[in-house]
């Protein structure tokens, strides 16, 4: 009899729990369907018309999120627009401060000066978590990219393919720490030259003081590094034909922009590089090879040259040897 009693109460209270839970799935799927549709208002207010079709709260019962077909954005009185084919967004409904978002293509964009992109992939994903005060972290990931890219100022299209591309922002205290990588990324197309090999791209740096830069406090472009310094912890090139380079350094940005720094180059295969830079700068193909051929003279016995790179607001020196001046910030 008392067992028979406590499985009643048992019943009883996951009942009223799954009662409650359910009840907690649909207010908070209502809630966020009221901020998308203030969203878009807000948007409308800003000039620009922004659209997303057949738009639901999905992810019952364990997570919670919205999922739309054909989101569209245009700024009214400009050719500027943006489109693609379905949007998803969710996360777990007891971790609501991650959310993982995805977008599926094919994509096209144009901008208010007439560039244009035409894009398609396997996989567009990202990831987020949040904080009282903003974005903590935010990763994105992109698998099998291909777009074209057409621009007023170019010679032509440009064709790019890559394999896989990852970005990750994240805040460390008061630190900002950034880094991408980018595997098999191939160029061409009207606008580049032919044969340039595929190469591989990553970087990481840190930034003293931005850490709450994904607060919304600052206007997310290179300007907001101005008064701040940080470190350059890594910077790779690779080409498919061998060649490699390498860069890492502290750096500091000045209020005007300027970047100053002391940066270890490596390079290995300067031959290779030389060829990849006359095919890019068939007009400073002089100045390449005198360049190439005083790293050429550097180089250890493994045939990797290493040399100190130098910036003093903004002018550039390869130890003594002024090289340039870098554009500011």
């Amino acid at each position: 009899m008392r067992r028979t009693r406590l499985l009643r109460i048992g019943l009883v209270t996951l009942v009223v729990l799954l009662c409650v839970y359910t009840g907690a799935w649909f207010y908070l799927a209502a809630t966020l369907r009221t901020r998308v549709d203030d969203a878009l208002t807000a948007l409308a207010g800003k000039g620009v018309e922004a659209t997303c079709g057949d738009l639901s709260m999905s992810g019952f019962p364990i997570a919670i999120g919205v999922e739309c077909d054909g989101p569209r954005a245009r700024r009214a009185g400009t050719p500027a627009a943006l489109r693609a084919d379905a949007f998803a967004s969710r996360a777990r409904f007891l971790r609501l401060g991650r959310i993982v978002s995805t977008v599926t293509g094919p994509m096209s964009a144009r901008d208010e000066a007439g560039r244009t992109v035409d894009a398609d992939w396997q996989t567009l994903r990202a990831s987020t978590d949040l904080w009282r005060r903003g974005l903590e972290r935010g990763v994105l990931d992109v698998d099998r990219l291909e777009a074209k890219v057409a621009a007023p100022g170019l010679d032509g299209t440009l064709q790019l393919d890559l394999r896989r591309l990852e970005t990750s922002t994240s805040r460390r205290g008061r630190t900002l720490a950034l880094a991408v990588s980018m595997d098999g990324l191939e160029l061409s197309g009207e606008a580049v030259p032919d044969g340039l090999p595929a190469f591989e791209l990553a970087g990481a740096a840190t930034v003293q003081g931005l850490g709450d830069a994904l607060s919304g406090r600052y206007r997310l472009n290179p300007a907001m590094l101005r008064g701040h310094s940080g470190q350059l912890k890594q910077f790779t090139a690779k080409l498919a034909n061998g060649a490699s380079l390498s860069l890492t350094g502290p750096f500091a940005v000045d209020d005007e922009g300027r970047i100053s720094g002391t940066f270890r180059l490596q390079i290995a295969d300067v031959s290779g590089w030389q060829e990849v830079v006359g095919k890019l700068l068939p007009g400073a193909r002089d100045m390449t090879a005198n360049a190439a051929g005083m790293l050429q003279a550097l180089a250890g016995n493994d045939g990797t040259t290493s040399v100190t790179l130098k910036a003093d607001h903004g002018r550039l020196a390869l130890g003594i040897i002024p090289v340039g001046r870098l554009p500011n910030l």
